[in-house]
């Protein structure tokens, strides 16, 4: 059984006493869980704790909304990616503690009032984040985890183009006008969606995933001992279930909660003998409950294909090739203009690992693009123009 605890990485926030309100307490509080933790909760083998961290940009709100405004979060792109960083989530600490780096996002309202919002469709607030993270942090997610849970089938239809590995899924919690997985697979093993509904079985290539909060802060599902040892009798079947759990880093509480979920694993495994539980990440314990094959290393190239004397001028044709078939229908592609403005592109399909997409390179100054494969390695590079 895989055990995949997760923070829902939102930074800083007021107007409750059992939350963080300043970033030294907060990152002082991560850095004593993450030291402590890791140790005094170790798996099957021994192994210690590992954390996924799923991270946010307040982005899309009204900085006026009396709601929003009392809630004084760190507004902007990149401020919390950027804080957990230095430290906590830098390179060499995720290599050396076998941590994740994952993508958190809230759809905010078209009105930018605070508050949920299932119209996936209504702004794209999602590929502003994303973008920005290519061209200015050299980082594309494989791994993604809806805010408040609130997802629908366009979001769903848009993750299949690039993100192939999701843990939205909080069956059975619905709250009217925010999240539904009341019909979704309740089980610990992980499903392939439909296209025509999220929260059934289907033939969609990305995988999602169940997770739940350990203390249902937010109104959803609580886990608990019912929980658990349907995971291990999931594990004793022979299937790979994945044990996922999840608190907010702002919570003064997430230590507490974290060993919470441990005390129930633990009182729960003495039913199970034979049944062993091991940390993953969210990454790889989806690899691994699908049984899926490793992939070699996903390499990209983007070259330019015609000089502009044979096209119109200033418009570039280029090339985008992989060294094999990506997951999704077409690379991530995004373009920052001259005035600092970027957008999406779409790109054309020649292969299954070559595209082309033309440029106006009088206007444009650089060039992201981000893949993933089905295995959710990820590949990444820009192009100065």
């Amino acid at each position: 059984m895989y055990v995949v605890p997760e923070l829902d990485t939102e930074g800083p926030s007021s107007g409750r006493d059992d939350m963080h309100n300043n970033w030294p307490d907060l990152m002082d509080a991560m850095r004593d869980m993450t030291e402590k933790m890791r140790h005094e909760c170790p798996d099957s083998y021994g192994r210690p704790m590992l954390f996924n961290w799923f991270l946010l940009d307040w982005v899309g709100y009204d900085a006026d909304d009396a709601v929003f405004k009392a809630r004084e979060q760190d507004v902007g792109f990149h401020h919390i990616f950027d804080k957990y960083r230095v430290g906590i989530t830098s390179e060499s600490v995720l290599k050396e503690s076998g941590d994740g780096l994952y993508w958190h996002y809230h759809h905010p309202p078209k009105s930018g009032a605070w508050g949920w919002n299932r119209n996936w469709s209504d702004s794209l607030w999602y590929e502003k984040v994303l973008n920005k993270k290519i061209l200015e942090r050299d980082f594309f997610p494989s791994v993604f985890r809806a805010g408040g849970y609130v997802q629908d089938n366009d979001a769903s239809a848009w993750l299949e183009r690039w993100i192939p590995f999701d843990y939205s899924n909080n069956a059975p919690a619905f709250k009217k006008d925010a999240y539904d997985w009341q019909h979704a697979p309740r089980a610990w093993t992980p499903y392939h969606p439909s296209k025509d509904d999220y929260q059934s079985e289907g033939d969609m290539n990305r995988v999602v995933a169940r997770s739940l909060p350990v203390c249902a802060k937010g109104g959803s599902n609580t886990l608990t001992e019912k929980d658990v040892r349907e995971a291990f009798e999931c594990a004793k079947r022979g299937e790979r279930p994945i044990l996922s759990f999840s608190t907010h880093d702002y919570y003064k509480s997430a230590s507490e909660e974290f060993k919470t979920a441990y005390a129930l694993i633990k009182k729960v495994e003495k039913e199970y003998p034979d049944v062993a539980w091991v940390y993953e990440n969210a990454r790889d314990a989806l690899r691994k409950s699908m049984a899926l094959a490793p992939c070699a290393p996903l390499t990209l190239s983007v070259k330019m294909a015609i000089k502009a004397s044979v096209t119109k001028k200033g418009v570039e044709e280029f090339i985008i090739n992989s060294n094999y078939a990506i997951f999704g229908e077409m690379p991530y592609v995004v373009f920052e203009y001259d005035d600092g403005e970027n957008e999406r592109v779409d790109v054309q399909k020649l292969t299954e690992t070559k595209w082309r997409f033309s440029c106006d390179t009088a206007k444009v100054k650089k060039i992201g693009v981000a893949v993933n494969d089905t295995y959710a390695n990820t590949a990444l590079t820009t192009l100065e123009i």
